[in-house]
Formats: C-alpha cells, sequence, structure tokens
C-alpha cells in the first residue's frame, strides 16, 4: 500500500487515507477515526469504490489462503512423509546389514561349536575304546588270572559289577556263537571311573573281552570298528544312553559283529 501522502479526497470530504481506509476495513481503526472514515466512505462514490476494490483483495486473498491450506501439498513434497521415507530406508539397511552380520556371526559360532562338539564325541569315543583295548591287551594274554571272578560265581559277579558301575551289567550267553563264558574283573577307566571287562573264550583258546562302562557324554550309536596299531585285534563299539560297550579280539569283524549283536540282544533283554 501506499504511505500517508498517497491522499484521496472527494469534494470538500475530510482528507482519509490508505492506512485509514485500510484500518478500517481490517476493524484496527480507532474508536475516535471510524465514524469519519465511514462518513468519509458513505458519502464519497470514490472513496466506496476504493473500499470496495481493497474488501474484494482482501476476500481473494483470504479465499486462495484458505484453499492452499485446504489442500495436501503433493506427496513427493511432504517433508514427514519424505523424513519418514528416509528413516525407513535407513532402517531397513541397517535391518539387512544386521541380518548378513548375524548370518555371518550364527555361521561362524555353528560352525565353531559344531567343530568343537565333533571333537568332543571324537574324543570321548577314542579314548573308550582304546581303553577297551588296553585292558583286552592286557588280560587276554594272563592264564593263570585272566579274570577276578570266575564264571562259577556268575550271579555275584554280575551283581557286583552292576553296582559298582551303577549300570544293569549282564552276562551274554554266546555259546551259539561257539564261545563259552569265563568271567570277568572290576577295572578304572583313563577317567578313573570304574569299569568293567567280561571274557569269552572260543574252542580254540582265543578270547574276546567286552568292555564296559557307563556312558560319560557320548551320543547313542550304531557298531563302530576300531583297528589297534599293531593290527593285531579289532574292536566292535557303541554307544547307547546309559552303557558304552567295546568288544575286542583277534578276530575279524564279521565275526566280531556277530558277538556284539548277541550281546546286544542279552542287554536288551535284562
Amino acid at each position: 500500500m501506499s504511505g500517508r501522502n498517497d491522499h484521496l479526497a472527494d469534494g470538500d470530504m475530510p482528507l482519509i487515507d490508505d492506512i485509514d481506509l485500510s484500518a478500517y476495513l481490517d476493524g484496527e481503526a480507532r474508536p475516535g477515526d471510524r465514524r469519519r472514515i465511514a462518513d468519509a466512505i458513505e458519502s464519497a462514490p470514490g472513496f466506496a469504490r476504493k473500499a470496495q476494490l481493497l474488501r474484494n483483495a482482501d476476500a481473494k486473498a483470504r479465499q486462495y489462503g484458505d484453499a492452499l491450506l485446504a489442500s495436501a501439498p503433493p506427496a513427493r513434497l511432504c517433508v514427514r512423509r519424505m523424513v519418514a521415507e528416509r528413516r525407513a530406508k535407513r532402517t531397513r539397511r541397517l535391518v539387512a546389514a544386521g541380518v548378513v552380520l548375524t548370518i555371518a556371526f550364527l555361521s561362524f559360532v555353528g560352525g565353531w561349536i559344531g567343530h568343537g562338539l565333533f571333537h568332543q564325541q571324537t574324543f570321548i569315543a577314542r579314548s573308550f575304546v582304546e581303553d577297551a583295548a588296553a585292558a583286552h591287551t592286557v588280560f587276554s594274554v594272563e592264564t593263570r588270572h585272566p579274570v577276578e571272578v570266575t564264571a562259577l560265581e556268575s550271579g555275584h559277579l554280575t551283581a557286583w559289577l552292576s553296582k559298582r558301575l551303577n549300570i544293569p551289567v549282564t552276562q551274554a550267553d554266546l555259546s551259539g556263537a561257539g564261545f563259552k563264558f569265563i568271567g570277568g574283573r572290576l577295572l578304572s577307566s583313563r577317567s578313573g571311573a570304574p569299569a568293567a571287562m567280561l571274557m569269552y573264550q572260543d574252542a580254540e583258546g582265543i578270547r574276546a573281552t567286552l568292555y564296559l562302562a557307563r556312558n560319560r557324554g557320548a551320543e547313542p550309536s550304531s557298531f563302530r570298528f576300531f583297528s589297534s596299531s599293531e593290527g593285531r585285534t579289532e574292536s566292535v563299539y557303541w554307544f547307547d544312553r546309559d552303557i558304552s560297550y567295546g568288544l575286542t579280539g583277534a578276530y575279524n569283524r564279521e565275526t566280531l559283529l556277530k558277538l556284539a549283536k548277541g550281546v546286544l540282544k542279552a542287554m536288551d533283554g535284562a
């Protein structure tokens, strides 16, 4: 708008200017000036036209402003949406990176744990079967004292060993395979836990020994074979939930497997 020097006059009417007129139309004129400005507008056509022009301009401005406020800006120009999308993209990137890192970490940890468990199981199994083979080597060659308790006291022997090992120890009848029971003894494993050995002998005097101990953490397994370092004996060994078994002798694997199945049948029926 113009300043105070841009006066509006119509005939002999008192002078009013744009500021007076604008203040009147906006309801901001001082009480003492309102009557004067209203009289000028009513009395002079020039003032009336000017007032109407200002009213129309104000109405258009309000209409445009209202429409602008009422209309939503384009989605691509919405600041809140742009910020939200940027955060979402950043979050997706972080989540994706986190998933990749988590998978890599779990794969590493899983592989390491699996590696450790595999070696732990291998160590437990090998320690057991080596103990079984060592016991066979020491006692199977004895002529006078191969066993601690003979077959004549088999009932006492199995009860005693079952109590000491805290597992059921049963004398398997392997006579059908040509082996007779000689007796057994109490032993100590390399871990210090008690173990038992039951001894059998074929018609030629060749002996096979069954080594038993409480399972100390081996996973239940089927029959497995082990050859002594000297190559003179073979062992077949297996694990169930509570008991570890090792059958050793100077026999081929077929014969040992046949004896092992006889032992397993007797233990299952105990």
